[in-house]
């Protein structure tokens, strides 16, 4: 078994936080959902609604994504809002 770590839990999104993560990401079958390659270790969730303003941390509002696509969705929202 592979023991994944990581820098989460934000205290704002709830003790179980991390035991919902992962079984988001085992209901995709560890599949980036945005580009569709199998990121075992390597996906995160991204709020499609921003979490600062829904608070919703639903698996509605959450996509399993690989870091690199991650990356590639925040940036590229930082650059439609004219930050970057």
């Amino acid at each position: 078994m592979i023991q994944l770590t990581y820098k989460y839990p934000s205290p704002a999104y709830g003790e179980n936080w991390n035991r919902r993560r992962f079984a988001i990401f085992k209901s995709v079958g560890y599949i980036c959902q945005n580009c569709g390659n199998y990121a075992k270790g390597e996906l995160e969730l991204h709020h499609l609604k921003p979490y600062k303003i829904s608070k919703d941390n639903s698996a509605q509002n959450l996509a399993p994504v690989c870091r690199g696509c991650h990356k590639r969705i925040h940036k590229e929202y930082l650059e439609k809002i004219g930050v970057l």
